[in-house]
């Protein structure tokens, strides 16, 4: 029997514009990552540089040990989330990369 995965991604265009959306993005192999305020602080600051590049708004972010949840909201007709969420990636995984030998996040997002 072959188990085939649900689907969980929109067409492309529904990541552009100025659409809300739930995301939520996992540690690699959901470690513990998220459990001191200083990690967390960089993270919002990071999320904060995106929001402005990319120009959304974070309607409310949740920071559990292993992922975060965020609710985002595009400001402007061409705000684009896929590249929003790599870049906010890009930055904390290469932030991290001396502390962690393995992957910081993972690569997928809901």
């Amino acid at each position: 029997m072959v188990l085939l995965r649900k689907k969980h991604r929109l067409n492309k265009d529904n990541y552009i514009g100025t659409n809300v959306y739930s995301v939520t993005i996992a540690s690699d192999l959901r470690k513990y990552v998220f459990t001191s305020k200083k990690v967390i602080d960089e993270h919002v600051r990071v999320l904060n540089q995106a929001c402005e590049k990319y120009k959304f708004d974070v309607i409310v972010y949740c920071f559990m040990p292993d992922h975060l949840h965020l609710l985002l909201q595009g400001r402007h007709s061409n705000s684009h989330l896929v590249n929003f969420i790599k870049n906010y990636k890009q930055i904390t995984g290469h932030g991290y990369k001396a502390g962690y030998p393995a992957p910081f996040m993972a690569k997928k997002f809901l």
